[in-house]
């Protein structure tokens, strides 16, 4: 008898509990079996990655305990997405933005210096992701927190 998995994919209103016997599932059966539309949202892989499957044929590799999460596929209405960097809060329609791109639009009023990007690092305060080029590109969930660290001297007044 093959042994079961067991997965979750939270929506932000509710967790789901489900179960598989398989260890790969394309996206529109997680998201059927959860009783979600595919045309509606797109899966989000667990934490650190948190790797965006858009495409419902695509296979995805599923480890015991694995918490998805979904977001509403572009051009259905979605909301923007809001996330915070040093506290400082950032709207964006985007699921995902180059490091560059967050520490611009964080600027000053997260205490990020814009005329010198290249001496942070970005880290994601829940999993602990730390993202060092200015060219990575983040998937961003709505409500994700991140700080803005300066590698370098600080002045002290």
């Amino acid at each position: 008898m093959a042994s079961t998995i067991k997965y979750y994919i939270d929506t932000g209103k509710r967790k789901i509990d489900l179960e598989t016997a398989k260890p790969e599932l394309t996206v529109a059966e997680m998201l059927t079996a959860a009783k979600l539309s595919p045309e509606e949202v797109v899966l989000v892989g667990p934490a650190p990655s948190k790797t965006v499957h858009d495409d419902p044929k695509q296979v995805v590799k599923i480890s015991d305990q694995a918490v998805f999460t979904t977001q509403p596929r572009k051009g259905r209405g979605e909301k923007d997405i809001t996330i915070k960097v040093n506290g400082e809060e950032i709207k964006t329609s985007k699921s995902e933005m180059t490091m560059e791109e967050i520490l611009k639009a964080a600027g000053k009023d997260a205490s990020v210096n814009v005329q010198d990007l290249t001496s942070y690092f970005l880290e994601h305060l829940e999993s602990g992701v730390k993202y060092d080029n200015l060219q990575d590109l983040v998937p961003l969930i709505d409500g994700d927190q991140f700080l803005a660290v300066h590698r370098g001297k600080t002045p002290v007044a």
